[in-house]
């Protein structure tokens, strides 16, 4: 640099300083195109060395393999439905960019629908029979996307590059690719139209059934049985105090007609004293609590304080329907009850108190398809008096409870030996002392497809801000960044009219839907799924005030496999 200086001033040239000569020519450098490719080639070069361990595993890794399971599924499954079709590979290839697009199966997989029929019961119909009905349904395709811009945007815009696309080889599968995916897309906009639920079942995708499952679950009524005689409802008034006498607790209307809370029962073999009741058979089925009288007419039975035994549901004379007539309850018997757990889940995993053991006994007569003794432990000296309905009912002199089942192990029967393998338990920890349990047994699910269904409330006083305190919040930690196990809880039953009277200030109905909406809005904030079964135990006979039997807790079973198949 001094060399060059010195030449220039013996040239003539006039002097400059060296430190502005130096700066001028430094600017030039770092400005000059060279410069700038150099330097350019060097973060490149930076930021390939600084991911080049995200590189190398992105070229060895087959493709797809990483998606989580469900995508990789979905993708899967749909190719192999067009390949039993007979439809080429090739033609299946021309799907391949928007199979692979994990945000378009994650929206298929949240929609709910009516899906087109694809095949008769002899064949499947050709692309065009396909298409001729995505027309009948829908109109003409194109038009119809073009016109629809708040429809699907995701499914939509895939459509319309298929469309717009001018490569000829894309235009000879114009028909095919607008056939599947046309009906996958629309279908959102018929089902909202027309309202109508002809949904095709055992489609090898899965499709969600329902928007908000749980809140159409717990949104319904009872309906009385079709077909049901008198001797039929004299035979479960039978069984109903069968069963609470098989509990201890004696005949609990009185000879002078006197009723409710004033005018208590002793029942020593039970515990602790009932309310006295009125005889729902009888000509005066109405408790007026004000005068503390059996009685009739509206008067003693449609005041506030009034209680019309006629009208207390016995829940196996009666269905569960669902307000929401296009997502009705699904009866799963056994057999599609364990392939639809066992296909979804690895782990299945009740927590809680004597309600959800009554629960879990529920969905043990499921699996098993046994309900005369499918929760009997295997190693139990159980009784004829714990079969049946006895599975449900907790102490006495029987102790049916310390006879049941915990795990499908444990059972008697062969737990859904037609399905594959998934683990089963319930695990009895019924207060928030025993968090510390629950808490070992999510960190031991934690990376394992495991649902863990939670409820306790009652020997805790109803008391809601410790249970979230001292039980929920522990637990929620260990999950917030895991995606598996997932979390549902249970909400506590209704209380019947025998309350003990002991147990009515602290767990009276006003204190159970107290606790329920404090732990609902709490759950809700973390996302948490909340099934709530007050409605469907509210005005429905209880033996002991507080249990219920074999037909709200196989109602709640089947609800469960509902909302398993309808989630993941």
């Amino acid at each position: 640099m001094s060399i060059w200086l010195l030449n220039l001033e013996n040239l003539g040239a006039k002097p400059v300083k060296r430190r502005y000569k130096k700066r001028a020519l430094y600017k030039r450098n770092v400005t000059s195109q060279k410069h700038l490719r150099a330097k350019a080639t060097l973060e490149k070069d930076k930021a390939k060395d600084q991911n080049i361990k995200k590189l190398l595993s992105k070229h060895s890794t087959i493709q797809g393999s990483t998606l989580p399971e469900e995508m990789r599924l979905c993708r899967y499954e749909l190719v192999e439905i067009m390949l039993k079709a007979g439809i080429p590979l090739a033609e299946v290839d021309v799907l391949r960019p928007f199979l692979e697009n994990p945000a378009a199966r994650l929206a298929w997989k949240t929609r709910k629908g009516t899906s087109m029929k694809l095949r008769s019961e002899t064949r499947w119909f050709s692309n065009n029979e396909v298409l001729d009905l995505v027309t009948q349904y829908y109109g003409d395709v194109e038009p119809f996307l073009r016109e629809n811009d708040h429809l699907s945007p995701m499914c939509r815009a895939k459509l319309l590059e298929v469309f717009d696309d001018p490569e000829a080889t894309r235009r000879r599968y114009k028909s095919l690719v607008v056939t599947i995916l046309g009906a996958l897309a629309l279908i959102v906009f018929h089902y909202t139209k027309n309202n109508e639920a002809n949904f095709r079942q055992n489609t090898v995708y899965r499709v969600k059934q329902c928007t908000n499952i749980l809140e159409i679950l717990r949104s319904g009524k009872w309906r009385e049985k079709q077909g049901l005689t008198d001797k039929d409802k004299q035979t479960r008034y039978r069984m109903d105090l069968s069963l609470r006498e098989f509990r201890g607790i004696p005949v609990l209307t009185r000879t002078d007609l006197q009723c409710g809370t004033g005018f208590p029962v002793s029942a020593p073999k039970f515990g602790q004293s009932l309310p006295a009741e009125c005889d729902r058979a009888g000509i005066k089925p109405c408790c007026n609590e004000n005068i503390g009288l059996c009685g009739s007419g509206p008067e003693n039975c449609k005041c506030s304080k009034c209680t019309d035994f006629q009208t207390v549901i016995s829940a196996e004379l009666f269905d569960w329907v669902t307000l929401n007539k296009t997502c009705e309850i699904k009866t799963h018997e056994s057999r599609d009850a364990c392939e639809i757990v066992s296909s979804r889940l690895t782990n299945l995993i009740i927590v809680g108190d004597s309600l959800m053991r009554h629960f879990s006994n529920a969905l043990l007569l499921l699996f098993t398809g046994d309900f005369t003794s499918g929760a009997h432990a295997r190693a139990s000296a159980a009784t004829t008096d714990c079969s049946g309905e006895g599975q449900f009912v907790d102490s006495g002199r029987s102790m049916c409870h310390e006879k049941l089942a915990r795990t499908r192990e444990d059972t008697n029967k062969e737990f859904c030996k037609d399905s594959p393998y998934f683990g089963y338990k319930f695990n009895e920890s019924y207060s928030i002392n025993h968090a510390g349990k629950v808490m070992e047994l999510v960190r031991d699910n934690l990376g394992r497809r495991s649902l863990i269904v939670i409820g306790i409330g009652l020997h805790d006083g109803l008391s809601a801000q410790r249970t979230i305190d001292n039980f929920l919040e522990p637990i929620l930690q260990l999950v917030e960044d895991a995606d598996w196990p997932k979390i549902l809880w249970v909400t506590t039953h209704a209380q019947g009219f025998v309350k003990p009277l002991e147990f009515r200030r602290k767990q009276g109905n006003h204190r159970v839907l107290a606790f329920n909406e404090k732990i609902h809005r709490y759950l809700k904030k973390r996302n948490i799924p909340v099934f709530d079964v007050y409605p469907m135990t509210s005005g429905v006979y209880s033996y002991d005030g507080t249990h219920y039997g074999i037909g709200v807790n196989l109602l709640k079973a089947r609800m469960l496999v509902n909302y398993i198949e309808d989630t993941f």
